[in-house]
């Protein structure tokens, strides 16, 4: 994919083809993929009991939430990502969805011992009010 789409919600094949060009592998593509399918399992049955989901975004985001992996497999990858969906010109939710995908269940200590963006940070509070698979879908709050 040379440029991302200007909208930032690019189709399944422009997502799978960035995550090949940026060196994921195919277990890390297949499990994207995998996420994927769920997320818009999980989104679609929000929408039919009447909840605004941005699916074009769901699925996206579920399918490139782990670009990261392409420069690490460490759990820093979700700020990984980011970075490198901001860097290729995707939207900005986009990227707070592979930031922010990582994290639930470290303590905060741990965290900022491990280099987590501070935004990552205070998603703990936020996924204590909500799933943390929707909150890692919506990337809405901050």
């Amino acid at each position: 994919m040379s440029s991302p789409p200007r909208h930032g919600r690019p189709s399944t094949e422009e997502a799978l083809s960035f995550l090949r060009k940026s060196g994921c592998n195919q277990k890390v593509i297949n499990h994207c993929i995998t996420v994927a399918k769920t997320a818009v399992e999980i989104a679609e049955s929000h929408i039919r009991r009447g909840v605004n989901v941005d699916l074009a975004l769901v699925r996206s985001g579920a399918l490139l939430h782990d670009i990261g992996r392409s420069a690490t497999a460490k759990v820093k990858h979700g700020a990984e990502g980011g970075r490198i969906l901001r860097e290729a010109g995707f939207s900005e939710d986009l990227a707070r969805i592979a930031e922010r995908h990582v994290g639930a269940g470290i303590p905060k200590k741990r965290q900022r011992s491990w280099g987590f963006p501070r935004k990552i940070i205070s998603l703990r509070l936020l996924r204590r009010r909500s799933s943390a698979t929707l909150t890692s879908l919506s990337a809405e709050a901050e």
